[in-house]
């Protein structure tokens, strides 16, 4: 086997962290924050997806002098104005995600425009040039919680083309067409150039 190349995923989310190791298998030895001891928490408080993954991949690098990928990415809902956005690892904060998608569909039981959107802000940085990739997937809130694959608010995301939530697709399906895949893609095309 030849030599792979390591690329810090900085992320100490374990199912991010899985996705993406399934999605580079192959091409990267992929390094999660645990996997280097690294125990410093970057404060995601800017305004946009993007200026959260350039915040996070620029302090790995500097902390790890490895080249980093990071990501910031959430779920987006017309009908809370665009919310939780920037803020869905926080929305609800008190609450797990099965009490946050509870709410949600409490919230939302008699709303009719139910239009959503993930959105995953991808950026890598090698210490010398800062590479950005968006990818966004549209559907919309679901009517209840169904599956149980995926991770956060996949079991309220009804992605019609599938006629299925993200939580009811296999991880392989969902690679193909989530948010976080069409940014991995644009990134690994990138690097593959």
């Amino acid at each position: 086997m030849g030599y792979m190349k390591k690329i810090l995923l900085a992320s100490t989310n374990k199912n991010k962290v899985r996705e993406i190791r399934e999605m580079l298998k192959g091409s990267y030895e992929v390094l999660s924050l645990q996997d280097l001891d690294c125990d410093v928490d970057v404060k995601e408080n800017a305004y946009t997806f993007l200026e959260n993954a350039s915040l996070k991949a620029r302090a790995y690098y500097d902390l790890t002098g490895i080249p980093v990928i990071a990501d910031d990415s959430g779920l987006s809902i017309a009908y809370f104005n665009e919310l939780p956005g920037v803020h869905s690892a926080r929305f609800y904060k008190d609450y797990d995600y099965f009490q946050r998608n509870t709410k949600i569909l409490e919230i939302m039981k008699d709303i009719k425009d139910r239009t959503a959107h993930y959105t995953c802000a991808m950026v890598y940085y090698d210490g010398k040039e800062e590479q950005c990739f968006v990818g966004e997937v549209y559907g919309e809130i679901a009517l209840e919680i169904a599956g149980t694959n995926g991770f956060g608010y996949d079991p309220i995301f009804y992605y019609p083309p599938m006629k299925k939530t993200f939580a009811e697709i296999s991880a392989e399906e969902k690679h193909k067409v989530s948010h976080r895949g069409i940014a991995l893609r644009k990134l690994v095309a990138h690097l593959e150039a």
